[in-house]
């Protein structure tokens, strides 16, 4: 008898204490206090959608054509430079490309200077090849 009353006993304590702690709530406050310790960490932020642009060519910005936040397009001119190199790089390309102009000419400086070198080393025609050699057919002086 006595597992028995231990047994209907036990279970009604069980759905007392129940009841008492579902009647109790718990409150939670924020707590405002002194800072007592810090962490630093190192690190970067990095932005979606960020690029970095840059030129291959020395000088000084001469126009800015968009600001920071504006939205740009393919082919779009961002910024235009003022550079004193690619200025001498074009004088000089203009230069060389005007001299191969002229020395292409029949009556080229170069051309000239070169048929009056042949002339010379042909003589009057008595410069020979030695003995046992053919003459090629680039060969710049008359034939025998």
């Amino acid at each position: 008898m006595k597992a028995n009353s231990i047994i209907t006993i036990i279970p009604l304590l069980l759905i007392c204490l129940s009841f008492t702690a579902c009647n109790k709530q718990e409150e939670m406050h924020p707590l405002r206090k002194s800072l007592q310790q810090a962490v630093f960490a190192s690190g970067h932020l990095e932005q979606e959608n960020e690029y970095v642009i840059a030129s291959t060519a020395d000088g000084i910005i001469k126009e800015l054509n968009i600001h920071e936040g504006d939205n740009v397009t393919a082919d779009q001119i961002l910024v235009r430079i003022k550079s004193d190199a690619q200025d001498a790089q074009l004088r000089d390309a203009q230069i060389a490309y005007n001299d191969a102009l002229q020395n292409a000419t029949p009556d080229a400086p170069q051309l000239l200077q070169i048929q009056s070198q042949i002339d010379i080393a042909c003589g009057n025609g008595e410069t020979r090849l030695p003995t046992g050699l053919a003459t090629p057919a680039s060969w710049p002086c008359p034939k025998d």
